[in-house]
């Protein structure tokens, strides 16, 4: 007859080296697949295009529309200095002692 744990040490060492080669083909599989580094790229260094500014319009310099812009800069400013919180619109604090 054949020992019994002979067979069984057997089959644990098979069992382990399997676990082994699975786990060596699984880091080899994983490096496969990483992608590769690469140098710097080569060539230029793409730059934007500057554009080009036409002559100015016929109404950039008219004296009506400077007006009107300088008319609009100042009601920006009036609207900006506009205060919106009101204090007497707050409700009163109300300060109860209040004990059980």
């Amino acid at each position: 007859m054949v020992n019994k744990h002979l067979i069984g040490r057997i089959l644990m060492f098979l069992l382990l080296f399997l676990v082994l080669i699975g786990g060596l083909l699984l880091v080899f599989e994983v490096k496969k697949k990483n992608p590769e580094t690469t140098s710097a790229p080569s060539g230029e260094i793409p730059t934007p295009q500057t554009t080009q500014i036409g002559s100015e319009s016929r109404w950039a310099t008219d004296s009506a529309v400077l007006e009107i812009e300088s008319n609009v800069k100042s009601i920006s400013q009036d609207i900006d200095a506009v205060e919106l919180k009101e204090s007497k619109l707050l409700p009163p604090t109300l300060d109860m002692e209040v004990k059980f």
